[in-house]
């Protein structure tokens, strides 16, 4: 009895923690949710999540920004990080970043204009060290949109053997009983 009740735990707990807690991307608005300051934690899911703000840099003023570190709600898939910008100076922000991990590279998307930039990142992650963009040099005012694709990444291929082994073991411990009472 006890050995069924652990198949069925570990069951369970293989299929549960293959899905995401609230599986909704994030969509995240600095002008309705407020403004990301720096080293901010946002929490994304799994899809296509969705970071739009505005930085600026005046001549005379405060510098903007938007950097922010990036948790999940388990090991993902990261597939890629795009960021689109739209400038209404003459002056574009001079670069894109974001690091998978404290310590690790960092990759770099120099912008050049408004328009699009992507990265491909394929890379199996928890978390992101930080996302950020910077709004040198003076006379900034961008709006942009980063788009972060996540997927979930399916149970490997060992637990599958593992669950069938545990089945087997089962099937023939309930075979030697049934020939030990015949």
């Amino acid at each position: 009895m006890v050995f069924k009740s652990l198949i069925g735990a570990a069951c369970a707990g293989l299929v549960l923690s293959s899905f995401s807690g609230n599986a909704a991307p994030l969509n995240y608005d600095e002008y309705l949710d407020g403004d990301i300051v720096n080293n901010s934690t946002l929490f994304l899911d799994v899809g296509t999540n969705i970071i739009k703000g505005n930085v600026t840099n005046p001549s005379q003023g405060e510098t903007d920004f938007d950097k922010f570190d990036v948790l999940f709600p388990g090991s993902v898939l990261v597939e890629k990080i795009a960021i689109t910008v739209d400038s209404y100076s003459v002056q574009y922000p001079s670069w894109f970043e974001y690091q998978l991990d404290f310590g690790s590279s960092i990759y770099s998307i120099d912008i050049i204009g408004d328009g699009f930039y992507e990265s491909a990142v394929g890379e199996r992650r928890a978390g992101l060290y930080y996302v950020g963009l910077n709004s040198f040099p003076d006379n900034v005012n961008a709006d942009y949109e980063i788009s972060i694709v996540v997927s979930a990444v399916p149970l490997p291929a060992a637990a599958w053997l593992f669950i069938s082994a545990i089945a087997g073991l089962a099937g023939a411990k309930r075979l030697s009983r049934s020939k030990g009472s015949a």
